[in-house]
Order: structure tokens, then C-alpha cells, then sequence
């Protein structure tokens, strides 16, 4: 008790002892949240990079990149910047009906470099003050047909058959996948069901575990011992382009950077204007529950220097993860630490995945199952409700924005809902 007594009145009378423990213990709350938000940012940048059609690398490789520089210029003390599912979805409709879909690695530094600046420019020009007119009918339509899209896609993978490269939209990719079920591989529709409903259980009955981590690990695990007697295809061998360095070609030619721009420049106006939306979104959703005051246009500004990074270390588009975030805030984090933390844990987990051979036992069926899951999670039955009960006009949005993504790349879907 008497040395209790001495440790208190210490304390007490040495403001930069408390000042020490205080910041000991903001940093281990920073430590355990950015661990936390890590299990969930490695396996969603591989299933992410997955959906954008990209070597799996490049989705953690963002949540790398994007986790670590972002802090340094954004406002916002909580929201996590990485790969997410709607602008995986936006490159993969693009790529689906680009001449040939195989440059997508070799052009996809170009894009990400226009998407940064575009962003930049657009924080110098207080576009956020403007993002608040867009309707939410808008992002609610655009996110449900795109995960109808890309459920569509991933079904290839859990039937074992491969991907039509003629499939330009949901319904041609739909009707080619009926054409060829008589292709299935019944081992990867078993791996594939097996791995979506463990997903489900694990997030109903374990809520605080990274389940989409564990998930994936338990299907590599059974791919490792069964894998080889019933011909799962896994990520062996299937890593085009997979280098830790961008592909800078198509900064060799003048003229040819000249065309791939001018290419590439609607996608990446839709990536952006995407990318402003989610950051207004997360930024103001967190806000709300902080008390903190948002600043847009420099949380834009930052996501602009991170998607810069993110274009010289292989990386794919970066914007704010609401997911990530949440976690993030719910987990203890203190300030923006938390964000670096998560990076150079993802950082040190893809260290370990190039050094060993976990990737080659990765099945892709149990991989796109869980893509499959992620997407149906993003139904929101209740706003969609909303949107087509409440007034007319959000009816109309919703619906023409919906429709849109069902037929036409979602680049031009989004402007589409936006414009209407």
C-alpha cells in the first residue's frame, strides 16, 4: 500500500510521467487496432485484386501503400485507405470489353498515376463541396448491379470453368456460364459452398474474428491435403505480371502514352468521382460518431498522395474502406498511427506469402466464394427500399443506375445515376 501510495504521488507530481504512460498507451491501442484492421485488409486486398482481375499482389500491395502514406496528408484521424469493392469493380467492367484485357497490368500504374491526379485537382478545386448533391439512390443503385456483376464473374471460378473473354455484361456472363455447366469441376463447387457457408457461420457465432482470414486458411488447408486427387485450380502459376515493381512500358512511347490517356481517361474520371464519393462517405460516417469535424478537400488531397504511391509500388486504385474503418474505430484507435500500423503488418504478411509457398495452395473457387459472400453482404434491402418507396425521383435514380451497371460499364453507369 505504502509503495502504491509513493507510485500515485509520483505521478501525480511528474506531469511527463503521465504524459509517458498516456502515450504508451495510445500506442498500443494504435498497435492492437492496426492488427485488427490488417487480418481484414490482407485477405480483402487478395480477393479485391481478384475482382479487378489483377495479380492478387496488387490488392495488398495498395493496403500497404495506401494504409502508410494516406495518414500523412489526410485530416481525418480514422478512416483506413486500401483497395475496395467498388472500384475493383469499376476496372473489372473496364477491362471486360478493353480489346485486350491481358494489358490491364501493364496499364494499370497509368491509371491509377490519372486517378491520383485527377483527385489532386480536384481537392484544389473544393469538388467535395459538390459531392453532397449527388444522390444516395446513386451509390446504393451503382453497388447493387455492380455486385450482381461481379457475382456473375466469381460463379466461373466456383464451377471450375474458365472465364469467357467474349463476356461483356452480367447477362452475357451469365448465359456463357450456363452454356458451359456441363464443364463444372463438382470438387470446386463443394470447396466453393463449403467455404461461402463456413464464412457465414464463422461471421454469425465469432463476430470478433477475422473471419474472412480464417475462412481462407481452412479451404487452403483442405485444397493442401485434397487439392492435388481432384484438380482444384489454385493461384500456382497463374500470377502474370505478378512483380513487386510496375510495368512503366507504356511510358516508353510518347504517342502511345498520348492514346492509352485518351483511353483511359473516362475510367479514370469514374474512378475518381468514385473514389470522392466513398471518402465523403466513410469520412462523414465516422465524423458522425467522433464528433470530429471533416475536412473533404484535404481528406481528398490525401487520398490523391496515396493513390501516387500506390502507382509507383504496384499498386491498385486506393479509396476509403468504410469496413476498415469501422473496425478501426471500434478496436481503440487513438489517431492515425493505427493505419500505419495496419500497413506494416500487411507489409510484413505479403513478406511471408513471396517467401513461401502458401499462395500455390490458395483455391481460387474458395477465393471467389468469398467474394461471392462479401458482394451479397452489400445488399442493403433497406435503403434499397427506401429508395424505390420514398420519393419518385429516387425510384427513378436507383433504378436507371441499376439497370446501367447491368449493361453498360459501370464507369458509365455511375455517371449515368448521376446525371439523372
Amino acid at each position: 500500500y505504502w509503495l502504491s501510495q509513493i507510485s500515485s504521488s509520483n505521478e501525480l507530481g511528474n506531469p511527463d510521467l503521465n504524459i509517458q504512460k498516456n502515450g504508451h498507451s495510445k500506442l498500443l491501442r494504435d498497435a492492437r487496432s492496426g492488427l485488427n484492421v490488417a487480418l481484414l485488409a490482407f485477405p480483402q486486398g487478395m480477393a479485391y485484386a481478384l475482382v479487378a482481375g489483377l495479380p492478387i499482389h496488387y490488392g495488398i500491395t495498395c493496403s500497404i501503400v495506401a494504409a502508410i502514406v494516406a495518414p500523412i496528408f489526410c485530416y481525418s484521424r480514422y478512416p483506413i485507405l486500401g483497395p475496395t469493392n467498388a472500384t475493383a469493380f469499376m476496372i473489372f467492367s473496364y477491362f471486360l470489353i478493353y480489346p485486350d484485357s491481358s494489358q490491364a497490368v501493364s496499364l494499370m500504374p497509368l491509371l491509377v498515376l490519372m486517378v491520383a491526379l485527377i483527385l489532386l485537382m480536384g481537392s484544389f478545386f473544393k469538388v467535395a463541396d459538390l459531392v453532397q448533391y449527388v444522390s444516395r439512390a446513386v451509390i446504393i443503385g451503382y453497388i447493387a448491379g455492380a455486385a450482381l456483376l461481379i457475382i456473375a464473374n466469381q460463379l466461373n471460378h466456383v464451377f471450375g470453368i474458365d472465364t469467357e473473354k467474349e463476356a461483356r455484361s452480367f447477362f452475357t456472363i451469365l448465359f456463357g456460364l450456363f452454356d458451359r455447366l456441363d464443364e463444372s469441376n463438382n470438387a470446386s463447387i463443394l470447396l466453393g459452398l463449403g467455404t461461402m457457408i463456413s464464412y457465414f457461420v464463422l461471421r454469425k457465432t465469432m463476430k470478433a474474428l477475422p473471419t474472412f482470414a480464417i475462412t481462407l486458411l481452412l479451404a487452403t488447408i483442405v485444397n493442401y491435403f485434397l487439392g492435388d486427387n481432384l484438380s482444384i485450380e489454385t493461384f500456382k502459376g497463374k500470377q502474370e505480371g505478378g512483380t513487386f515493381l510496375p510495368d512503366w512500358s507504356v511510358f516508353h512511347s510518347l504517342s502511345d502514352l498520348i492514346d492509352k490517356v485518351w483511353e483511359l481517361s473516362g475510367v479514370a474520371m469514374g474512378l475518381a468521382f468514385l473514389i470522392t464519393l466513398e471518402i465523403s462517405v466513410v469520412t462523414k460516417s465516422i465524423a458522425s460518431r467522433t464528433g470530429d469535424s471533416p475536412k473533404l478537400n484535404k481528406d481528398i488531397f490525401g487520398s490523391g498522395m496515396a493513390n501516387i504511391g500506390c502507382a509507383f509500388l504496384s499498386g491498385m486504385p486506393a479509396s476509403g474502406s468504410l469496413t476498415r474503418s469501422a473496425l478501426n474505430l471500434s478496436s481503440g484507435a487513438s489517431g492515425k498511427l493505427s493505419s500505419v500500423f495496419s500497413g506494416l503488418i500487411c507489409g510484413i504478411g505479403i513478406w511471408i506469402l513471396s517467401m513461401s509457398y502458401f499462395i500455390g495452395y490458395i483455391p481460387k473457387c474458395a477465393l471467389s466464394a468469398l467474394v461471392i459472400a462479401v458482394a451479397l453482404s452489400l445488399f442493403d434491402w433497406k435503403q434499397i427500399i427506401v429508395c424505390l418507396w420514398a420519393t419518385r425521383s429516387d425510384a427513378f435514380t436507383f433504378l436507371v443506375t441499376f439497370g446501367s451497371a447491368l449493361i453498360m460499364p459501370l464507369h458509365v453507369a455511375i455517371f449515368i445515376g448521376a446525371a439523372t
